[in-house]
């Protein structure tokens, strides 16, 4: 409804605060030279405050929609993955804060997130899981 106009063409998508692109803008309010995420990355892990909230935002909408899918689906494991997980804590910090503060206290028991080892991967593995999870599940 609100919010920047998404490559989608819809308004306030959650890509444009949580992706890449939107956490770049944030972080261009005041440092305009910023063209990259790790740059911003690199400027908040050196202590810059308004790359470091551009981040914590990101984590922050990132563990309220997060907390929808473990209300709904009660997950046992989320993987994060993409260029945004090089900044590590900075994000997965405030999103487990947020995600814990929005979550049913019995799925969030249960959930574990954690940010993918090798980028790019989490999204195949996690459908070979699934696949293999659903063809050798015991009824």
């Amino acid at each position: 409804v609100d919010g920047m106009l998404c490559h989608c063409g819809r308004y306030g998508c959650l890509e444009t605060i949580a992706g890449k692109q939107g956490i770049l803008i944030e972080a261009q309010h005041s440092l305009p030279s910023l063209t990259t995420i790790t740059q911003v990355i690199k400027a908040a892990q050196e202590g810059n405050p308004d790359c470091i909230y551009a981040l914590e935002r990101a984590g922050n909408y990132l563990g309220f929609a997060l907390a929808g899918l473990v209300n709904s689906l009660n997950p046992c494991l989320i993987v994060l993955d993409g260029s945004t997980i090089q900044a590590g804590d900075l994000i997965l910090q405030p999103l487990h804060t947020t995600l814990e503060a929005h979550s049913l206290q019995a799925p969030f028991t249960h959930t574990r997130v954690t940010l993918a080892e090798q980028s790019g991967l989490a999204m195949p593995f996690g459908g070979v899981a699934t696949v293999l999870d659903a063809v050798f599940q015991v009824t």
